[in-house]
């Protein structure tokens, strides 16, 4: 089960977890308090205490929500099937490791690479445990962690596989 949910190492997610990298340069202007300020067009800007997400939380917010919420719940989630295998669970885990020079991109190009158009029916013949671990376990928790959905297969929206993992 160790190796098989090492084919599978969870992508945290998100290119704004832990470390160095600078945010894009299209990221959006946050002020002193973190929200997001007026865009070009217009558009209306979230309030000061107004409560924050991951949509409206600028680059500092984002890596701390990463540091203190997404790693330790993703941590335990797979530690729990594997204590020994995730025992050292960070940035690396998940963004590989050009993490370690601030690098976040994601979906990650150091985790497996999934079959294109969701054609998911050889792996979860060939690995059904861990088919099953990330789509009741991880998808729907990440997907909380980054106030997003789960993906619906019908509206083909929300957060899924393709978050984290590239398509082959």
């Amino acid at each position: 089960m160790r190796q098989t949910l090492s084919i599978f190492a969870f992508a945290a997610v998100l290119p704004f977890a832990c470390g160095k990298e600078k945010p894009p340069t299209d990221a959006p202007a946050t002020d002193t308090a973190g929200a997001v300020a007026a865009t070009d067009d217009g558009a209306a800007a979230a309030e000061p205490d107004a409560p924050k997400t991951w949509s409206t939380m600028g680059w500092d917010d984002k890596k701390q929500h990463m540091m203190n919420e997404v790693t330790p719940t993703m941590a335990a989630l797979f530690q729990g099937v594997s204590a020994e295998h995730y025992a050292e669970f960070n940035c690396v885990t998940c963004h590989g490791p050009g993490a370690k020079e601030g690098k976040f991109k994601m979906p990650s190009d150091s985790l497996p690479k999934l079959p294109a158009n969701g054609d998911f029916a050889a792996l979860m013949e060939a690995k059904p445990e861990v088919m099953q671990f990330m789509a009741e376990q991880v998808v729907p928790q990440m997907a909380t962690l980054v106030d997003m959905p789960a993906y619906d297969p019908e509206t083909n929206t929300g957060f899924g596989c393709y978050g984290c993992h590239q398509s082959q």
